[in-house]
């Protein structure tokens, strides 16, 4: 008798950094630590079944469950995770399905390093082909639109293709308008960003460039790109979320009256 074939992950890598990046911050913020574990508790449902879930009404009844927290707070931590990009919003709201590019790229890797083949679905799968290079195992499908109606309900592939189309043209707009803008400093990043922020993605900028013999791009103007793509916001006093140097500063001066 054949084996049966394994789709999910008997485990998954987690960053070092977990709990310093800026999207899991930002989570924690809102939600304190029920909103880190349920956040986990989603990855290790994902990464066990392959790399995206359905997040239905059943889905959300046991995670809640599960959790000990109540059906809308989970609502709650799933919108807002899709708000600031942990999920892929725009899944979510097409077809409540929770993934992204971070999950499926660490999926493929595993995958990889497994040497089995990576079976997905192109109307869900969110890696450009340029980061399949050398994945010679992935292969797309379904074919026919009624296998994924069955998993996911109604799907509309046409919208879809409109939605891919819509991204790339916003993708050639925004690369001519980098093209025409001048080269980021990290003045400008602190004033658009906030410190904290831009501290937090030199450090992400430092480990990706780490065991790399040449990096011939901007620093800056990577870490621009970035954040942008992550949808950063400078924190702000009507924001839950607030800059540790602004608070530190003030508690400074209220101690000491601003002599150092």
């Amino acid at each position: 008798m054949a084996r049966p074939k394994i789709e999910g992950l008997g485990y998954f890598p987690l960053d070092v950094n977990f709990f310093g990046d800026v999207k899991i911050r930002s989570l924690q913020a809102h939600f304190g630590s029920t909103g880190i574990v349920t956040y986990l508790r989603i990855l290790c449902i994902i990464y066990e079944k392959g790399y995206f879930v359905q997040a239905d009404d059943v889905f959300i009844s046991c995670l809640a469950a599960d959790s000990g927290v109540s059906v809308n707070k989970v609502r709650e931590i799933i919108t807002y995770s899709c708000k600031i990009g942990l999920f892929d919003k725009a899944l979510f709201a097409e077809v409540t399905v929770l993934t992204s590019v971070s999950i499926q790229r660490r999926y493929q890797e595993a995958r990889k390093r497994a040497k089995r083949e990576l079976c997905v679905d192109d109307r869900l799968w969110l890696l450009e082909k340029l980061e399949q290079a050398g994945s010679d195992q992935v292969r797309l499908f379904p074919e026919n639109e009624s296998d994924f109606s069955e998993k996911t309900g109604s799907f509309s592939h046409e919208n879809h293709l409109k939605e891919k189309e819509s991204k790339i043209n916003i993708t050639a707009k925004a690369a001519a308008a980098t093209a025409a803008t001048p080269t980021p400093t990290r003045e400008n990043l602190v004033e658009e960003f906030g410190e904290r922020n831009v501290t937090d993605y030199e450090e992400r900028f430092r480990k990706w460039s780490e065991g790399k013999k040449r990096v011939s791009r901007n620093k800056y103007a990577l870490i621009h790109k970035w954040m942008l793509e992550d949808g950063v916001h400078k924190p702000s006093k009507g924001n839950s979320s607030f800059d540790v140097d602004e608070v530190m500063e003030r508690i400074f001066l209220k101690q000491y009256g601003g002599k150092k």
